[in-house]
């Protein structure tokens, strides 16, 4: 059970990609582009999901909702894009092999009669 759980755990948090994390490369924002959705994480902890609509000199703009936001660019910590269908895709696909699976053991552990 411990091994699903894990297993479930890595299918789940792969299907997120950072696009930004000040400890790996601080003001490097070339990898954020505009009109993604994006989650935005600050360095006083408020995490917010943004559509970018422009990475400027000095920050970074978007909307969430229908509130316009501006974030300045040293008070980013972590900027990440969430891959919301690829893990569906990839819940389906596992629970699926997890099914087959347990049902390949019952059919061939299952006790035979002969007449």
């Amino acid at each position: 059970m411990k091994y699903f759980l894990v297993s479930a755990l890595v299918l789940f948090t792969s299907c997120a990609s950072v696009k930004y994390d000040v400890s790996r490369s601080p003001q490097d924002f070339s990898a954020v582009r505009k009109d993604v959705k994006y989650v935005i994480w600050t360095n006083d902890g408020l995490r917010q999901r943004m559509k970018i609509t422009a990475v400027e000199n000095d920050s970074v703009k978007g909307f969430h909702g229908n509130q316009n936001f501006g974030l300045a660019k040293n008070n980013i910590s972590k900027i990440r894009k969430n891959n919301t269908g690829g893990t569906v895709v990839l819940s389906y696909l596992g629970a699926s092999i997890a099914l087959f699976a347990a049902f390949g053991i019952m059919w061939t552990t299952a006790p035979r009669t002969v007449e």
